[in-house]
């Protein structure tokens, strides 16, 4: 979706995006096993295996009608961005595959939907906390000098993990904090000079919001397991 999305004004852009998005991927995955390996717990808890991709066709049909609206929401993005003009257009879709992205869908539409809002307001409370904590470092004097600005970057990224990973059942709140902290403070090869990266991504993920609600009204409520056995027993 970056890829495609981010290269459809020039796609002469393409192969650029594609190169530097794989490189900082393999970067950012390789430190963070590193970190992980030198400084993460040797156990952890067992996660559940999720459901997979069997029976689609049948029991768990209501998966991939899930995963129809999110391609549909998705499909979106260009035809709304073009009509409309709204900036930032890979992070509309980025927002729309985070926010559909459930874990495990449980089959009970008000239970799959209610974890959905939660994402929604997870995501959105977490843009505009570390949108508001990069905007005040940036207003200090002390973040136009590289180690000060380095150190209120780590301090507010440690602040987003603790949030992420606490007990307080927020974790989007947190890693998405971070996420726009980290958009609003590195720039280029140094301390940030605008806002735009911020303002950019909360833009695009208002915009997302807007569209997965638009397209849920008009295909109506999603189908639930309980629906899938009705229609098979009929």
């Amino acid at each position: 979706m970056i890829v495609t999305l981010g290269s459809l004004d020039d796609p002469t852009l393409a192969l650029s995006i594609a190169f530097y998005r794989a490189i900082e991927i393999v970067l950012g995955t390789a430190t963070a096993l590193l970190v992980t390996w030198l400084l993460a717990p040797a156990e952890g808890e067992v996660v559940a295996p999720p459901p997979g991709w069997h029976s689609l066709l049948g029991g768990n049909w209501h998966v991939l009608s899930h995963a129809m609206r999110t391609g549909m929401a998705v499909a979106a993005v260009p035809l709304v961005w073009r009509q409309l003009e709204l900036p930032n257009l890979s992070q509309m879709a980025i927002s729309i595959g985070a926010v559909m992205a459930v874990p495990t869908l449980t089959g009970v539409s008000e239970k799959d939907q209610s974890a959905i809002a939660q994402r929604m307001l997870q995501r959105v409370a977490g843009c505009i906390l570390g949108g508001c904590f990069g905007t005040m470092v940036l207003f200090l004097p002390i973040s136009q000098s590289f180690v000060p600005w380095l150190l209120l970057l780590m301090a507010g990224t440690w602040l987003a993990m603790q949030i992420q990973n606490g007990p307080y059942g927020i974790a989007g709140v947190g890693s998405q904090a971070a996420i726009a902290l980290i958009l609003t403070l590195v720039q280029d090869t140094g301390p940030a000079e605008s806002l735009l990266p911020a303002m950019n991504r909360i833009a695009g993920m208002m915009g997302a919001i807007g569209l997965l609600v638009l397209i849920n009204l008009l295909l109506g409520p999603p189908i639930g397991a309980q629906s899938v056995g009705k229609e098979k027993e009929g």
